[in-house]
């Protein structure tokens, strides 16, 4: 059920979550700025960097369906915990990889560990924001995920430079784990109900014997006594 006006804490909870999507995005792309770099330590040819490449997508899409179940029917702060410390640990696990099968499947595993994530920032939106800005937070969550694969290419060559691509890569998994523990710390998967949302709610509903009210009337219902 969606609140009747917007509170800070909605917006605080919505943008923590929303940079998990940053966090998918620069990594879903982090492999375009360290070809030369996976090339030589796997000793792959075009075709092999570019299954490497792919593996995060082809995975993250073929688990979107089963993501959105997930999203929604379980807790959004605890699914986005549990996706956001898996995702750490596939990023992890792609930095210390040695062969291009494991390097893959720490990929792959990292888009399952995603799948759930924009569905989930949407369902804390459509909760925690009036419903007539639905469709602006969620172009605002695509956003704040375009954002992390634009950034990507400017942040991981200057880790890179200084602490190689498996150093980049840790270094994101650090974030990742810090990113979880805001989750967990902030993020409310649904907000209080207030007297006037309660009432609208039971009302539309038909919860008040299959009572039906006219838009003028529900308005009338919500304004404060």
């Amino acid at each position: 059920m969606a609140t009747s006006s917007i509170s800070l804490r909605g917006i605080i909870i919505c943008s923590i979550a929303a940079l998990f999507c940053s966090y998918q995005f620069m990594l879903q792309g982090a492999p375009s700025v360290m070809v030369p770099q996976l090339m030589s330590a796997f000793d792959l040819d075009v075709a092999d960097i570019g299954w490497l490449t792919s593996s995060f997508l082809c995975f993250y899409l073929l688990f979107q369906v089963p993501g959105g179940y997930l999203a929604d029917h379980c807790n959004a702060r605890l699914l986005l915990v549990v996706c956001c410390v898996f995702m750490a640990i596939g990023c992890y696990w792609f930095s210390v990889s040695e062969t291009l099968l494991s390097a893959s499947a720490s990929r792959a595993f990292m888009g399952v560990m995603t799948s759930p994530v924009i569905v989930v920032c949407m369902n804390l939106a459509s909760r925690w924001f009036p419903e007539r800005y639905f469709p602006t937070l969620a172009g605002a969550i695509e956003a704040f995920g375009l954002a992390g694969g634009g950034l990507g290419p400017l942040i991981l060559p200057n880790l890179m430079e200084a602490y190689g691509w498996q150093g980049a890569m840790q270094a994101a998994a650090i974030f990742g784990a810090v990113l979880a523990a805001l989750i967990a710390v902030f993020v409310q998967s649904t907000p209080p109900v207030s007297v006037s949302d309660a009432r609208l709610h039971d009302v539309t509903c038909g919860g008040g014997g299959g009572l039906s009210l006219t838009p003028a009337k529900r308005r009338h219902l919500i304004e404060p006594l």
